[in-house]
């Protein structure tokens, strides 16, 4: 479990700083599939820890919702929701279209405050 942990951060990391350097070549849907790819390894380390394998899709999307809800304070939660969708939605663009550069650069700047959030709350979660 603590394994799948590291390497589900350490892909996001990896992604993150991928998405920089696609983004900064102007390359947007190759940066969004990579920005999706980081938000999606941001959900499955929470899953994680929790002991929760994430095999599919719908669940992955079923599990970021449920994130949204143990967050608590709706405009927290709606934002994280809201987040997490829009994301999910470059998978679809980089087969099908470009994505806007101004939400894939607001996007890719709250994920790590995304991710305190979330630590936060499985550190609350532990106790």
């Amino acid at each position: 479990m603590i394994e799948d942990v590291r390497r589900f951060e350490e892909r996001a990391d990896v992604y993150l700083r991928n998405f920089w350097e696609f983004y900064r070549r102007r390359e947007y849907p190759k940066a969004g599939e990579l920005l999706w790819g980081a938000y999606a390894q941001v959900v499955k380390a929470t899953a994680a820890r929790r002991g929760i394998p994430l095999r599919s899709h719908e669940r992955l999307r079923r599990f970021a919702r449920d994130i949204a809800r143990d967050l608590g304070h709706p405009f927290t939660a709606r934002g994280w929701r809201d987040d997490f969708t829009i994301a999910e939605t470059l998978h679809q663009r980089f087969y099908e279209g470009d994505p806007d550069p101004r939400d894939l650069a607001r996007l890719a700047t709250s994920l790590p405050v995304w991710r305190r959030e979330i630590r936060a709350l499985q550190a609350a979660f532990q106790s």
